[in-house]
């Protein structure tokens, strides 16, 4: 018999929020340290153990210009920040957003 933890997994809508609740009922990252920024594992290691239960990120594009995939990523990842009560961290780089504003204003 299916536990209550497997049938919420079960219910859930998509493969992504399926995986990442499968992660928290096995308390995969309950270790985690979190350095109050994104950074990689050398950065984190200062950190203080994370009380979140996930983090959504969404990161800067390198060329400086959105497309149809950053909606989708933008969506997934306010969706389960909404869904699971935790904020998103825009990663924007202050260069990218001056570079897009100004070939914006040329076109």
């Amino acid at each position: 018999m299916a536990s209550n933890s497997e049938n919420k997994i079960a219910s859930s809508s998509n493969f992504i929020r399926a995986k990442i609740e499968k992660d928290i009922s096995n308390n995969l990252y309950k270790d985690k340290l979190w350095n109050k920024t994104p950074g990689n594992s050398k950065h984190q290691s200062n950190g203080k153990l994370d009380e979140a239960k996930i983090r959504t990120r969404f990161p800067p594009e390198p060329n400086g210009y959105l497309h149809i995939g950053h909606a989708k990523s933008i969506f997934l990842n306010f969706g389960l920040a909404k869904i699971s009560l935790v904020p998103v961290i825009l990663d924007l780089m202050i260069q990218t957003l001056k570079k897009r504003i100004k070939n914006m204003l040329i076109a």
